[in-house]
């Protein structure tokens, strides 16, 4: 082979010899492409009735129940939920959040109880309607 071949030869081997490395120092360890470690929790919060308010610290969410509250920095949170004319057990609970984890909190409301009407009349007897229908009760009696 000609001197001047030769020198293209090598000057070729040496190209691709170069790439080479080159494309094995680019494969190398590329943190971009590890995954993420979470910095945020969840806590899921259920109840027996749809609708209650769920407060966190006091503070109405935004959201009722059945719900999510996601990207909660880790800490402990108090949650709550509140329904018009109903009680709700417990009271509220404290959720440790975790990062990368989602807490259950689960409520039990129960309607209370709106009252009663007590029905009298001048002549015992008389038929008790309620909203304009017939209750199937007489005078004196009492609504619940």
């Amino acid at each position: 082979m000609p001197l001047r071949q030769a020198r293209g030869v090598r000057s070729a081997e040496f190209a691709l010899l170069a790439l080479f490395l080159l494309s094995l120092v680019s494969c190398g360890d590329d943190s971009s492409t590890d995954p993420v470690e979470p910095t945020t929790g969840s806590i899921a919060v259920s109840a027996n009735v749809a609708g209650g308010s769920i407060l966190v610290g006091g503070v109405d969410s935004g959201k009722t129940t059945d719900a999510t509250l996601s990207d909660l920095d880790p800490g402990t949170y108090t949650v709550s939920v509140v329904l018009e004319d109903y009680s709700v057990a417990p009271a509220s609970i404290e959720v440790a959040v975790e990062a990368g984890k989602t807490k259950d909190a689960a409520f039990t409301l129960t309607l209370i109880n709106q009252g009663s009407i007590a029905v009298v009349s001048d002549v015992a007897g008389a038929l008790i309607f309620l909203d304009g229908a017939a209750t199937a009760l007489t005078t004196p009696d009492t609504l619940s």
